[in-house]
């Protein structure tokens, strides 16, 4: 009577179906052995699944990166020994065409002027020969 109301209880079509199956020789224990072995396939199903859009993702994020280093750029074949990618004006982007602070060219971090009295207006981080007023 119990094994009846479980079987025809299951909202899964594929345990009732199984349970039905089996007839006269079912048992409550076999009832639920049944359910139990189907949530968990399903849900070793379901981690597969989710394993392989995770691993098809990164794949494409691979074949991406693959296409950004050995594509096209410009025209010219791009490889990364061709050093850092480099801005408009053909310079690396660490660089100023001409710093605003001491008027040489140098990475922007290494600026001789940084922490430097200006002689001409007595303020700091500027050479004279750049100052604004």
């Amino acid at each position: 009577m119990v094994r009846d109301a479980v079987v025809f209880g299951t909202k899964d079509h594929k345990v009732r179906e199984q349970c039905i199956t089996e007839g006269s020789e079912l048992s409550l224990e076999k009832a639920i052995n049944f359910a139990r072995t189907y949530e968990l396939s399903k849900a070793q199903l379901k981690a597969m699944e989710s394993e392989d859009k995770i691993i098809n993702l990164l794949n494409k994020q691979g074949s991406r990166s693959n296409k950004l280093t050995s594509g096209k750029k410009d025209g010219k074949q791009y490889t990364p020994q061709m050093g850092p990618p480099q801005n408009n004006k053909g310079q690396s982007p660490n660089f100023a065409n001409k710093c605003k602070n001491c008027g040489g060219k140098h990475e922007r971090r290494k600026c001789p002027a940084f922490g430097k009295q200006c002689n001409k207006c007595q303020k700091y981080n500027h050479f004279a020969s750049v100052a604004f007023s």
